[in-house]
């Protein structure tokens, strides 16, 4: 078998007879459409992969954007801790102030990998399975939002509450034509993945000391006469 085909062609666009005559199916993806047009007809078989290729690339074009919006989460946080973290630490570091948090541009690792996992999947044909991992995905990427500090700035970049309406019309075993792994996903996904910058510790906040004349007062005051019963 020769290299997937990009588009909606291949086993949907051929009869069964045809497609048996090739032999054994090695890849995946066309081994699935190849039983689903078994089972279906072409006709029904091209309507529904053609669905498929529309859901996939709509998943791919969103994969893309929120690659996008965390390389760029990646790149502020960086140039917030090169710049302002010797004038901000004090409110970093106050356990008092829960949305201010020291910049860490690695809390985007998981999700963007997840993401990539799920790029892979959609474009190897296996529609459903992509849409799964791309909830993961999703989840994955709230959660490193949440983690950053509100001084940063990223409100703008922050994923949306829902995902794309498409992913409700996704069934778990759906499938789609197989296509090559966009280069903009793989460029972002691995940008966002080889992004090491770590920024120390920073001191923690400590209560001042009582100035000595209280500490003096309070002795006087637990040594006056006529306390004791």
């Amino acid at each position: 078998m020769q290299g997937p085909r990009k588009k909606s062609g291949g086993a949907a666009g051929q009869s069964i007879g045809e497609a048996n005559a090739r032999g054994a199916i090695k890849d995946p993806g066309a081994a699935r459409m190849l039983r689903m047009g078994e089972a279906l007809g072409n006709d029904e078989l091209k309507r529904r992969i053609d669905q498929g290729n529309a859901s996939r690339d709509e998943l791919l074009a969103h994969l893309a954007h929120r690659l996008g919006a965390m390389r760029e989460a990646q790149v502020r946080e960086a140039n917030f801790g090169n710049d302002k973290m010797r004038t901000a630490w004090k409110d970093i570091s106050d356990i008092h102030k829960e949305d201010v948090t020291k910049p860490d541009p690695t809390r985007y690792h998981e999700a963007a990998k997840l993401y990539e996992m799920a790029a892979y999947q959609l474009c190897r044909g296996a529609l459903g399975r992509g849409a799964q991992i791309v909830e993961q995905a999703m989840e994955a990427e709230r959660k490193a939002f949440e983690g950053a500090g509100s001084q940063i700035g990223l409100k703008d970049l922050e994923p949306e509450s829902d995902g794309p309406a498409v992913m409700e019309e996704i069934q778990p075993a759906q499938a789609c034509a197989p296509t090559d792994l966009p280069a903009e996903i793989e460029k972002l996904a691995d940008e966002v993945q080889r992004d090491e910058t770590q920024f120390k510790d920073l001191p923690n906040k400590t209560r001042a000391r009582d100035p000595w004349w209280t500490l003096e007062e309070e002795e006087e005051e637990e040594g006056a006469p006529g306390d004791a019963g």
